[in-house]
């Protein structure tokens, strides 16, 4: 993951986001707290999340994300929190906006509903979040470029053996994101079972 991320002097991202492999439960953040992508997602992977674009209730809205990826988002009220549904500019799927409405009505009413929903139900264009009144974020899929706590990073890769996540144990590896000049941009947590 961290060859296919590319970074160098800034966040390039195309051959990542072109992957198909990966491990079966990650998490991408930036040292400025930007969700590059997660996969597997599990609740206390993540403090409150914040959006860090306009909210304007079911209209898409274009939003350019401190990595330089451009996405087309769409923000849906649920009674108790939101469903956001996003793809980036480049790879937008013809008749977007009705998509975007169809696919939002599948959430349901609820954090509740919209956290059962399979995914596979959801058009597989778009990356999804819904997060709670809260700001948890329940469930995920992909990397709607939430803002998250500023993530630890440590100096070298490292191994964790045991983590709780949600009632279960984890090993975690944790890969640091350098620059060429060894600063810390952003952090890579695989967790196993």
């Amino acid at each position: 993951m961290r060859e296919d991320i590319a970074y160098t002097d800034a966040w390039n991202l195309e051959g990542y986001r072109r992957t198909t492999s990966g491990p079966d439960i990650y998490v991408v953040l930036t040292s400025g707290r930007t969700l590059i992508d997660l996969h597997g997602y599990r609740e206390s992977m993540l403090s409150r999340v914040d959006l860090p674009f306009r909210v304007e209730y079911d209209r898409p809205i274009q939003f350019t994300s401190d990595v330089d990826e451009t996405w087309y988002l769409y923000i849906h009220r649920l009674d108790d929190g939101v469903v956001i549904l996003g793809a980036r500019i480049e790879i937008i799927p013809p008749n977007v906006n009705e998509r975007f409405v169809e696919n939002a009505a599948r959430f349901g009413r609820t954090v509740a509903d919209a956290a059962k929903l399979p995914e596979r139900a959801i058009d597989e264009a778009f990356d999804f979040a819904v997060i709670d009144a809260t700001g948890t974020l329940r469930r995920a899929i992909g990397g709607i470029p939430l803002k998250t706590a500023a993530p630890e990073i440590p100096d070298r890769a490292a191994f964790v053996p045991l983590l709780h996540f949600d009632g279960d144990l984890f090993a975690s590896f944790v890969q640091p994101v350098m620059s060429r000049s060894g600063q810390k941009v952003g952090v890579i947590r695989v967790l196993t079972t």
